[in-house]
């Protein structure tokens, strides 16, 4: 019943992505849908014996006008989701190809640097913790989004210097 969102040119149907408890319905902005969400959801909470915490999901349409969203919401009982935001730690929403978008992810890195730049490490405690780790967090991003050089720069400047 619930109406997905069709994409590319052979127009497939998306209707959800789903990882760990994290859940982003795909569909078309109708009263219809939002009511089929919504009685999903509750269906959800009766079968499973468990409560959805409704005030810490969000709710965002694009192309629709504002208080369009702002009934839906009212309806879903959630708040309103602004863009870009911030799913599994990637920023949804923002524009990869500015440097401004990865300072979080630089930030992070940094982070784990401090944590480790007081522990007496060897040359291969460094590389393990390189390779297990730094290149890690890169590789998930660069998996999604294309990096810009400015940045890729940045990066290496920081895995030398750690090693």
């Amino acid at each position: 019943m619930f109406k997905g969102f069709s994409v590319g040119k052979e127009r497939s149907p998306v209707e959800l992505f789903q990882y760990d408890d994290y859940t982003i319905f795909f569909g078309e902005p109708t009263i219809r849908n939002i009511m089929v969400l919504k009685s999903m959801l509750r269906c959800y909470e009766l079968a499973l014996g468990l409560k959805l915490n409704f005030s810490k999901s969000s709710f965002r349409g694009v192309g629709v006008k504002r208080n369009t969203l702002e009934f839906f919401v009212n309806i879903l009982n959630c708040m309103l989701m602004s863009f870009p935001f911030v799913y599994l730690g990637l920023s949804m929403g923002a524009n990869p190809r500015l440097v401004e978008t990865w300072k979080s992810l630089l930030k992070k890195v940094d982070r784990r640097l401090a944590k480790w730049k007081h522990r007496v490490l060897s040359m291969a405690g460094r590389v393990c913790l390189f390779n297990s780790i730094l290149s890690s967090i890169f590789l998930f991003y660069v998996s999604f989004f294309k990096m810009p050089s400015k940045v890729i720069k940045e990066v290496v400047r920081k895995q030398r210097k750690f090693l």
